[in-house]
């Protein structure tokens, strides 16, 4: 992207906080983990700034692709985590 590496990126989180922070808190029913994969993207943003798309129509898209993808990690861990508890659970309930 031409320009300015801070001013392009300000003005792309500046275009599309609202929009990526409705997209996750559809998804998350809480509004502190929707901030959170928010923050993520924009973190993910950051560091390929590269492989932004240089066109202002992609630009969402691409956003909302990560956003998605972290939110799909997100589940994942969260399953991992309930099935080790349910594991935990049984182990503790056999023992005792």
């Amino acid at each position: 992207m031409p320009g300015d590496r801070d001013a392009t990126f300000s003005a792309l989180f500046d275009a599309h906080f609202e929009s990526l922070l409705a997209f996750a808190r559809r998804r998350t029913g809480q509004i502190s983990d929707a901030e959170n994969v928010v923050a993520e993207t924009f973190t993910v943003a950051w560091r390929r700034f590269d492989r932004l798309p240089e066109r202002a129509e992609e630009q969402l898209p691409w956003l909302y692709g990560v956003a998605r993808r972290l939110l799909a990690n997100r589940r994942r861990a969260a399953g991992r985590r309930l099935r080790l508890f349910e594991r935990l659970r049984s182990s503790f309930a056999v023992s005792t």
